[in-house]
């Protein structure tokens, strides 16, 4: 699998891929769905970021 690809249909835009959902919001606003959203819990694991600096 791809990192463009979904496991399932956006319930919103009901797109298959990331870039159809991307497409799909920068044409339309989330405050026109706002009743059709609902809270989720996740938790985001990342690698601590270093820094690089040039001389």
């Amino acid at each position: 699998m791809s990192k463009s690809d979904v496991s399932q249909v956006s319930s919103i835009s009901k797109a298959r891929t990331l870039e159809e959902i991307a497409e799909f919001w920068d044409t339309h606003s989330l405050a026109d769905f706002w009743d059709q959203t609902h809270e989720v819990e996740f938790e985001v694991r990342a690698k601590r970021r270093q820094g690089v600096t040039s001389c």
